[in-house]
């Protein structure tokens, strides 16, 4: 049985132009809604496993960052972690939102030559984020980046991605730290996230190399 679907703000204008692309199509409106429809319920059912690097210039505008993000994130769906040296002032201000510290005490990842603490820790973070995704803002590889090179952090995202949890993980790291790795660093650092985000006076960029061809510049 059809019954009428009213939608709120589907407003005269987009009506019409769901009806004229409906006629472009040689569809009906009905038919574009309900594939719609089913696309974002699909997409819906598909767990995402993202991982950002967050690079920020100044402490403010990644507490922003923050707060923004937990807020998009307080639904019941989400459980939020967090993950770095108890000092440090960005884990300072999420423990005061309840977030879960994924850290194996004593937290000192840096301080022996191979990678089993990070290992240990994303194990971790997989199990916690099987019981509901997880929001997670790790500082780790900050450290890793800041008393080792970003050589070595990016070695620890490498084993992140193969260690994926169920949710979104983000990766701050100081932009003092970034600039003064060689390029093939930032590169790998790029290349090893689904996006590379800068923040820089509480607004967030994208920072991504697009290869270009030197004949196109000067068409």
């Amino acid at each position: 049985m059809k019954q009428t679907l009213y939608v709120r703000s589907f407003d005269t204008k987009l009506h019409s132009k769901l009806e004229e692309f409906a006629k472009e199509q040689g569809v009906k409106p009905g038919t574009i809604v309900e594939d719609a429809l089913e696309k974002w319920i699909s997409q819906k059912k598909i767990l995402p496993r993202k991982h950002f690097a967050i690079i920020y210039s100044d402490n403010n505008s990644l507490i922003d960052f923050m707060d923004k993000v937990k807020n998009a994130t307080k639904d019941g769906d989400w459980t939020h972690v967090c993950l770095g040296r108890e000092n440090h002032f960005a884990l300072k201000h999420l423990k005061k939102y309840d977030f879960m510290d994924a850290a194996i005490k004593p937290y000192a990842p840096t301080e022996k030559s191979g990678f089993d603490y990070p290992r240990k820790v994303f194990d971790k973070l997989q199990a916690i984020s099987k019981k509901k995704k997880a929001m997670f803002m790790g500082f780790m590889t900050e450290d890793f980046a800041h008393e080792k090179s970003l050589n070595v952090a990016n070695k620890v995202e490498k084993i992140y991605n193969s260690h994926k949890a169920i949710g979104v993980a983000f990766c701050p790291y100081r932009l003092e730290d970034i600039i003064k790795a060689p390029l093939s660093d930032i590169f790998e650092l790029i290349e090893d996230h689904d996006k590379t985000l800068v923040l820089k006076d509480g607004k967030l960029f994208e920072w991504n190399f697009n290869e270009a061809n030197p004949y196109q510049l000067l068409v």
